[in-house]
């Protein structure tokens, strides 16, 4: 056993696993965030663990896009004007990542990461006493066009290549998954081994409790930055005070590029902010998640009602939200669920860390030798956690990686 003490500057999904997965081979752990635990881009994601998860969202065909992109506000991708300077290199180190080439490496490393995402997580949340949150009853893609669920020839020989278990249906086939679809919904692609988390804030609120109840620490507080010496990290500067620092992590979500530039390494990160509308009586609920293809966002059944999902604005982390984006969600979820009530539905934003291949960086810091860097999951934070937090544990302790780390360090952006 391990007994570090491993200071974990992100209170997410993915420093909270991590947290989980370091206490359990025997390092004492302090999270420190200055948001409540589980409140920024864990709070309100569409909640889906997807195994099978190895397709990017920079694929071939995506430069021709982008124009489209911009002069629509209101578009499943939008990115606001002030931020287009800023955003350029991203864009393009983007579209490179959507070489043939390049996706097939990347869904390669999406593949190896979220396979296990099932299997990383159960120990943790049997431990927290929440086992019965995964719901795995499969996902369902859904398209008005037919076989449009199915995706491109290139798609599907990635899915085959991963072997994962992607089943083609047509209108009946659909109707008997999910009668509460809309009629005119004709094409589907069906993920029996896919699931979902029922509530991902109490997700992480639970797993937070756990560790505190093992002997960790949680501290609401802000790492303004570093005091660094012999080329390690001693003390973690705080609005509170000064914090040392044996072991460090950087899991900031879409923050963490701030804390590595001032650790000298610039990470190109940006916020790939997401909206959600979670509607607390809905009517008729769907049994799983739904992605559908053609106006590109999700829903998911969660404890407090139907979660609709989606949309991507390239903005800083901290503008204030567009909630017009949100609203709209509404008028796409009646498209595939005729009749659904929006009485008392919530609204929400939340910053996705992305960077341009959608892979994360799970790596030690280059710089200073007890820094490591957990970060950058897009849209896979969830099903990507558990794992990530498996890993970093075997990078902190010096035990063979469970799975290959290459793929997810810092070299290759």
């Amino acid at each position: 056993m391990d007994n570090r003490r491993v200071t974990i500057v992100g209170a997410g999904v993915i420093g909270v696993c991590c947290a989980a997965y370091l206490q359990r081979a025997g390092c004492r752990v302090t999270l420190i965030d200055p948001r409540p635990v589980g409140t920024a881009c864990s709070f309100g994601n569409a909640g889906v663990v997807a195994p099978g998860a190895c397709l990017p969202l920079a694929m071939p065909g995506m430069l021709r896009r982008i124009p489209s992109y911009l002069v629509d506000p209101m578009g499943p991708l939008a990115i606001r004007w002030r931020n287009l300077p800023r955003s350029i290199p991203w864009l393009l180190a983007w579209v490179g990542a959507s070489a043939p080439g390049r996706v097939r490496r990347i869904s390669s490393a999406m593949r190896a990461l979220h396979a296990p995402a099932f299997e990383c997580l159960q120990p943790l949340l049997a431990g927290a006493g929440i086992a019965d949150i995964v719901e795995r009853s499969g996902q369902l893609y859904v398209s008005r066009i037919v076989d449009g669920a199915v995706g491109s020839a290139f798609a599907a020989e990635l899915l085959r290549d991963a072997g994962v278990d992607a089943r083609a249906l047509g209108r009946e086939e659909i109707r008997d998954l999910e009668p509460v679809l809309s009629d005119d919904i004709v094409s589907g692609l069906f993920f029996p081994d896919h699931g979902h988390i029922r509530n991902p804030h109490r997700l992480v609120t639970r797993l937070a409790e756990e560790i505190v109840r093992q002997g960790g620490e949680v501290v609401a507080d802000r790492v303004k930055g570093f005091e660094c010496s012999g080329g390690s990290v001693t003390a973690a500067l705080c609005e509170g005070g000064r914090r040392p620092v044996e072991t460090l992590l950087v899991a900031a979500g879409a923050w963490s590029h701030r804390l590595t530039a001032q650790l000298g390494t610039r990470v190109p990160l940006i916020a790939e902010r997401g909206y959600h509308m979670t509607l607390p009586n809905p009517g008729p609920m769907p049994r799983r998640p739904i992605s559908d293809v053609d106006l590109r966002f999700a829903s998911t059944p969660m404890e407090n009602g139907l979660r609709l999902a989606g949309t991507v604005e390239i903005a800083d982390a901290d503008a204030p939200p567009n909630y017009a984006r949100a609203q709209k969600l509404i008028g796409l979820g009646r498209s595939m669920f005729p009749g659904l009530d929006a009485t008392g539905a919530t609204q929400w934003m939340g910053a996705r860390p992305s960077l341009p291949d959608g892979l994360p960086v799970i790596d030690r810091s280059p710089k200073f030798s007890n820094v490591f860097l957990a970060f950058g999951h897009a849209h896979n934070g969830v099903m990507g956690a558990g794992p990530t937090g498996r890993l970093v544990a075997d990078l902190v302790t010096g035990r063979t990686p469970f799975i290959d780390p290459t793929p997810y360090s810092l070299a290759r952006l």
